[in-house]
């Protein structure tokens, strides 16, 4: 209330307060869906080691390959190699043989490939994706 006894008045008039409203509803939704959004679910880390482990020795034991020139990290099962192979078909081989230990979630390679034979005798097995069920529903969502 102004002295007067009547409603206070806005200084920049009903345009302005019109204006102000506006704004002010929109930076609220657009601001406020943001909080609306799921957390992040907490990434596991207890099998790293373990998995670094397995790939190194995996590495290691592959004939075809100078583990020397791969470095591997992992974090949250998720491997990345690092380093120099030899040509397509050892790239492949490091690949395939960082994808075979149990618990790796993928395999991304930050792999330098030099000049090489094309196809080289890896002895991991190959790696066999599982089949889509199509006959399976979709998930429904919460």
């Amino acid at each position: 209330m102004s002295r007067s006894g009547g409603p206070a008045s806005f200084p920049f008039g009903a345009a302005g307060m019109l204006a102000l409203s506006r704004a002010l509803v929109l930076t609220l939704c657009l601001g406020g869906c943001s909080f609306l959004r799921r957390p992040d679910e907490p990434v596991d880390r207890s099998r790293d080691s373990w998995i670094l482990t397995s790939v190194r020795d995996r590495l290691d034991a592959e004939p075809v390959l100078a583990p020397r020139d791969i470095r591997v990290e992992v974090d949250g099962a998720i491997v990345r190699l690092y380093g120099n192979v030899s040509g397509m078909g050892e790239w492949r081989c490091a690949i395939r043989n960082a994808q075979r230990v149990p618990g790796v979630l993928t395999v991304v390679d930050y792999l330098m490939i030099e000049r090489g034979p094309r196809d080289v005798r890896c002895i991991a097995a190959p790696v066999a994706l599982p089949e889509p069920d199509f006959a399976a529903p979709f998930p429904s969502r919460p």
